[in-house]
């Protein structure tokens, strides 16, 4: 009997322990959860400078390129080799910030757009056989186009609802930015095919 009632003592002792154990488990999990998510999500607050950066000075060579073609190379050329310095900087940027980071679908796509650009800027440059459409949307706005995504994905690995506020938010004026700006750079190329040149112009 007392043997038993020893047993019973133990027991009634550990149970409490494993229970503490058990809860202290799992909000220790919850908790590494949560500081892997803060890290994760101040890693991604560092990239959209990186990727708004480079988004920006892509969208201004976009739209000088597209004013260069159409206006025959009589328009915005130094403006033109001026902003590819600007896009030459944020892509060293941009190369120097992923070489220490993982780099998903998005930013490999961005990686192979952006290996192309001397080609592009040649063709630009050339002024020969240029297809505007390709140049303009699929080569450019491409670029824009996954880097949205990349900053869209921000909101898939955070759950205070505040910070997903801000961060729809931020997509939503990446989007109005992007969008605004293909309007200017397709309103420029059209507009630079009817202004008449000037001695000084050319």
């Amino acid at each position: 009997m007392k043997f038993k009632m020893q047993n019973t003592l133990k027991i009634i002792g550990v149970y409490p322990i494993i229970i503490l154990f058990i809860f202290s488990s799992y909000f220790l999990y919850i908790s590494y959860g949560e500081y892997n998510k803060a890290v994760l999500f101040e890693n991604k607050l560092v990239s959209e400078k990186v990727l708004g950066a480079l988004s920006q000075n892509v969208a201004k060579e976009r739209g000088l390129s597209s004013t260069f073609i159409a206006s025959n190379g009589h328009i915005a050329k130094e403006a033109l080799m001026q902003q590819r310095l600007n896009v030459n900087k944020s892509i060293k940027h941009f190369y120097n910030y992923y070489k220490t980071q993982k780099t998903n679908t998005n930013i490999k796509h961005i990686i192979a757009l952006l290996n192309q650009i001397t080609k592009v800027r040649a063709r630009v440059d050339s002024l020969k056989n240029i297809n505007f459409n390709r140049i303009f949307f699929s080569y450019y706005s491409q670029i824009n186009a996954y880097i949205l995504k990349e900053v869209g994905s921000t909101r898939n690995i955070v759950t205070n609802s505040q910070i997903v506020s801000l961060s729809t938010s931020l997509v939503n004026l990446f989007n109005d930015i992007e969008y605004n700006g293909q309007e200017r750079g397709f309103i420029a190329k059209i507009i630079s095919q009817y202004v008449p040149f000037t001695d000084e112009d050319t």
